[in-house]
């Protein structure tokens, strides 16, 4: 049998029911408790002016990346989504170098804003600009691939946007029933 989406109902510290679809292969072996077996993707695009104040993503990376734990046995990727500026994103690429995170271990991918695909968009169609500058459905199902054809082979495939962050606690949690259910299925 092959992989599959699985859905959870996650409950949060106010009892408001989340639901969220994690991906697991059904053929995954726990070698070692050393073993990765889980990623974070982060997805940071465009600040969407008058939601989000310009810079308002750039803050919201700074801030994950000197606040969020580091070395808790999950692995962080980033990715740049079809980010417009070029100055921004390279705002975005030399803090993500800053903190060891680069094109070329893998930690970061740039999914590049291309003018040719805005030809078949209509000049007055502003929901179909920001869908293809967004383009968050689109980039959430090439992540879950990148996830799943990873080398390193992840049990649990997370996909943040850029504006979530993890308290120390949150994701000590995270990373605990995440390991239990690991445990619990060798059984």
């Amino acid at each position: 049998t092959g992989p599959k989406a699985q859905r959870y109902s996650l409950n949060d510290d106010d009892h408001n029911e989340k639901i969220c679809s994690i991906y697991e292969p059904e053929d995954f072996e726990l070698k070692n408790e050393e073993d990765p077996r889980m990623v974070i993707y982060r997805i940071y695009g465009n600040d969407v002016v008058p939601l989000q104040m310009k810079g308002q993503l750039l803050n919201n990376l700074k801030f994950t990346l000197e606040n969020e734990k580091k070395d808790i046995g999950v692995v962080k990727r980033w990715v740049l989504n079809r980010v417009v500026e070029k100055e921004m994103e390279d705002k975005m690429v030399a803090v993500l170098e800053e903190h060891g995170y680069t094109e070329d271990n893998g930690s970061v991918v740039r999914l590049p804003f291309e003018v040719e695909g805005l030809a078949n968009i209509a000049l007055n169609d502003t929901d179909g600009f920001i869908e293809y500058a967004t383009n968050l459905n689109l980039v959430r199902n090439q992540i879950l691939e990148m996830g799943k054809t990873d080398p390193a082979k992840f049990h649990w495939i997370l996909l943040f946007d850029g504006n979530q962050f993890l308290t120390e606690e949150g994701l000590n949690r995270l990373v605990s029933a995440a390991k239990d259910r690991d445990r619990n299925r060798e059984r």
